[in-house]
């Protein structure tokens, strides 16, 4: 929960690194962002107070899978000048 939603991004990026490091997968849920907002049933639920939002969702796991390399990248088509 934020008063500022840019507080709150950077506060849930900042946890999603910190996730990823100790080995838990994340999820950014912008559907489930927008319904808490919008719900007051959800809201009351979560007890958001009133003048704060969600700013983001999370969802975090441990991965079933492991990667162990990066995805294949098309060569980019730049022009240095």
């Amino acid at each position: 929960m934020a008063k500022d939603k840019t507080n709150g991004l950077l506060a849930a990026q900042n946890m999603e690194f910190i996730a990823e490091a100790n080995g838990l997968g994340v999820l950014y849920s912008g559907f489930f962002t927008t319904a808490a907002n919008i719900s007051g049933k959800i809201r009351k639920a979560l007890k958001i107070p009133k003048g704060k939002h969600a700013a983001m969702t999370l969802v975090l796991g441990y991965p079933d899978v492991k990667f162990l390399r990066s995805a294949r990248r098309e060569a980019l088509d730049v022009k240095y000048m």
